[in-house]
């Protein structure tokens, strides 16, 4: 088991699933920098702001914090981008997704065990996406 401290990146640490991602590596006593459009009090030892909107402020933000970071969590998003009606008449799981159920997946993938899973997307969406990408049903 790996028991160093890792450096984690939290970007939309503002709120929400960033901000309880944030917090679960901070109470392992990982290193979190907190990244948000907004000044954020998000569980962490850094905190840094940064319109993702703009790349000389994304560059900006790379050069301040440097390199050596053990996982990049990218978990920004534009609240509000469909009705609400319309996300849960498509969503297998007929709700939204918690923060229940993202962290784990995000803290899985900032472990150790996680450690031969690379370059990969990880769809945690109720099962949304699977039947798009599925093709037509197997006759049989």
């Amino acid at each position: 088991m790996d028991s160093r401290q890792h450096k984690i990146v939290v970007v939309g640490a503002g709120s929400g699933i960033g901000a309880a991602t944030a917090a679960h590596f901070h109470h392992n006593g990982d290193h979190v920098l907190a990244a948000d459009l907004r000044p954020t009090k998000a569980q962490a030892a850094q905190h840094e702001q940064c319109d993702l909107r703009d790349a000389t402020a994304i560059a900006a933000l790379l050069d301040r914090i440097g390199p050596g970071w053990d996982l990049p969590a990218y978990i920004a998003g534009v609240p509000g981008t469909a009705p609400a009606a319309d996300v849960l008449k498509v969503n297998y799981l007929g709700r939204h997704a918690t923060v229940d159920d993202i962290v784990p997946v995000i803290a899985f993938l900032g472990s150790p065990q996680a450690r031969w899973i690379n370059g990969q997307d990880i769809h945690v969406d109720g099962g949304f996406v699977a039947p798009l990408v599925a093709g037509a049903p197997i006759q049989l």
